[in-house]
């Protein structure tokens, strides 16, 4: 008799493994532009056409399938619904037309849809429905009066440094927006309101798009926060809201030493890291480089560790001094993680059976500050996502595993 529990869990199995197969090729995709704004009038008579670019960057042949799900989605029409590429083939385009709804009496506001890029399996069961990418296309139905939209840009700011939101507000509308003022809330990940910010007053005019600076010196702890935006007008409001930083994920080298130095053979030094962000920084790797004369003459790297919330963490340096003689030297110690890179230079003195390193000779800082860019859709951004539904799947297929092994050890 067939057990059907462990035939599902195996069909479960089966499915899960096949996506995590998929989810590359998925990323491979994309839609250009990402988003689309019209402007919808009940006077007109015309139509909105545009042309829409699908990528396939690794050039691998496939078919791809396209729909159209949202607000409206009946009045956006695409000149080809299904799309072969064939291997070497990059990029396709097709037309995406927009007309005016016929015979509805829409309400003045903003109707968005999104056209979907599907990508078609070569199993036997048919479309595997996996969403590569969207393409949003926002309809502004204008209405007689103000109709603003705002987004709002936050950068990452600096502990008591100078720095300022911006608010792009865009008046869609047929009459000026007047007595308008910018409201930006604070508040911490755990949703506590820490402050408010206002501007002063301003009119925006019908058709009109105005950025408002909201300057900030923030003297709270670094960390994660979320601004909240409301442009508040005497005819219309909008609002949006953008995480931000204050200081950044930042590490410092707090000593770099040996206890027990010997030169000619292997020597273990200690590099003390020292954390002073509020949330755990993972993958932190350093390098040691030992310089002479403008060339490198040995390079040690150590192990991945985790560095907890304003943590420290000694990480394990293996100098071997057999090619050295006593002299001096210039020690490069690089510390990497995140998408940054730390780099600080000492002056050393080896000794037969001593080493003498001095105060630090330089500094230099690379790499990018976290991304705080909001993403419509599944646009960029997609690896950080993909490593969270790789580690869900494959521990969801490890359990599954685990339940099978056990059930048939009992049987």
């Amino acid at each position: 008799m067939i057990n059907t529990k462990l035939f599902a869990n195996k069909k479960i199995i089966l499915f899960l493994f096949i996506l995590l197969l998929l989810v590359p090729s998925v990323l491979s995709l994309g839609i250009a532009p990402a988003y689309k704004t019209v402007i919808l009038s009940s006077t007109s008579t015309t139509s909105t056409e545009y042309e829409l670019r699908i990528m396939n960057e690794n050039g691998v042949a496939q078919t791809l399938e396209l729909s159209v799900v949202g607000d409206l989605s009946e009045y956006v029409i695409l000149s080809k619904y299904k799309l072969e590429f064939v291997q070497g083939q990059t990029q396709q385009d097709i037309k995406v037309t927009i007309s005016m709804p016929k015979g509805i009496d829409l309400k003045p506001g903003e109707y968005v849809s999104r056209i979907l890029l599907k990508e078609k399996s070569s199993s036997q069961s048919g479309m595997m429905a996996v969403v590569g990418v969207a393409s949003r296309v926002e309809m502004i139905v204008p209405g007689d009066g103000a109709l603003l939209k705002s987004t709002l840009f936050a950068p990452n700011f600096k502990k008591n440094a100078p720095n300022a939101f911006s608010i792009e507000v865009k008046n869609l509308g047929g009459k000026d927006a007047k007595n308008c003022k910018a409201v930006i809330e604070i508040l911490t990940p755990l949703n506590v309101n820490i402050g408010a910010l206002t501007s002063e007053s301003i009119t925006i005019l019908a058709g009109e798009t105005k950025n408002i600076l909201v300057p900030w010196s923030p003297s709270d702890i670094v960390g994660n926060y979320l601004a909240k935006s409301s442009i508040l007008c005497d005819n219309g409001d909008t609002n949006d809201e953008r995480a931000f930083l204050i200081g950044s994920a930042d590490l410092r080298i707090v000593s770099f030493e040996s206890d027990n130095f010997k030169l000619g053979g292997i020597s273990k030094f200690d590099l003390i890291v020292a954390s002073d962000w509020p949330e755990e920084i993972k993958y932190v790797n350093a390098q040691v480089d030992i310089i002479k004369n403008d060339v490198t003459i040995y390079t040690a790297k150590t192990e991945n560790k985790d560095i907890q919330a304003n943590g420290k963490v000694i990480f394990p340096v293996f100098l071997d001094t057999k090619n050295m003689v006593p002299d001096k030297y210039s020690v490069f110690v690089t510390l990497k993680y995140l998408d940054k890179e730390f780099e600080q230079v000492y002056n050393a003195y080896f000794k037969e059976n001593e080493v003498i390193i001095d105060a630090p000779s330089g500094m230099v800082v690379g790499g990018n500050s976290l991304d705080t860019t909001k993403v419509d859709g599944l646009n960029n951004g997609n690896n950080s996502l993909l490593i969270l539904a790789i580690i869900f799947i494959l521990a969801v297929n490890g359990f599954l595993v685990y339940k099978l092994i056990k059930k048939k050890s009992k049987s």
